[in-house]
Formats: structure tokens, C-alpha cells, sequence
């Protein structure tokens, strides 16, 4: 698995991305499909909540959902400011 992860942060779209190289093309549509993998990745959190027993909502792993449906929204929103500046349609 670690030699994976190496891999992929040597792969030339994020040394490109890394340099300030990469296309804007290439990275507008990153911007496009990484904001349609976090919105479904939200709607999982959310799901995920809305399924917690009612007797769990003061358990760890209820917060730790929270936080994480937070995380989304807020790389959402990057993502929202990227696309308007960029005239990325999301």
C-alpha cells in the first residue's frame, strides 16, 4: 500500500499540479469530477447519520461522521470558488 501512495504522488499529474505545470484544462476537470465524488461522498456521510440509533447520537463514531460531512462541505465550497473562477461547470 505505501508503495502505491508513493507512486501516485510521483505521477505526473501531481508533480504537474505540484510545479504549477499542469494544464488548466486538465486541472478544470479535476475540479469538475473530484466535486462530483465528494457530493456523493456526502450524501454516504449523511446516510450514514440519518441511519445512527437515535441512542448513539452522543457516540464518537455519530460525531466523527459529523466532522467528516463538515470536511466534504467545505471542500465543496473550494471547489465552488475554483469553479467560478475557472468557468468550471459543476
Amino acid at each position: 500500500a505505501e508503495d502505491i501512495a508513493m507512486e501516485s504522488l510521483h505521477s505526473p499529474f501531481v508533480v504537474a499540479m505540484a510545479q504549477g505545470t499542469l494544464p488548466k484544462s486538465a486541472f478544470q476537470h479535476y475540479v469538475a469530477q473530484d466535486a462530483f465524488f465528494l457530493q456523493f461522498f456526502a450524501r454516504a456521510y449523511a446516510l450514514a447519520m440519518a441511519k445512527c440509533d437515535p441512542a448513539v447520537v452522543h457516540d464518537e463514531h455519530y460525531h466523527q461522521l459529523g466532522r467528516l460531512l463538515r470536511g466534504v462541505h467545505e471542500e465543496l465550497r473550494l471547489h465552488a470558488e475554483y469553479a467560478g473562477r475557472w468557468g468550471v461547470v459543476l
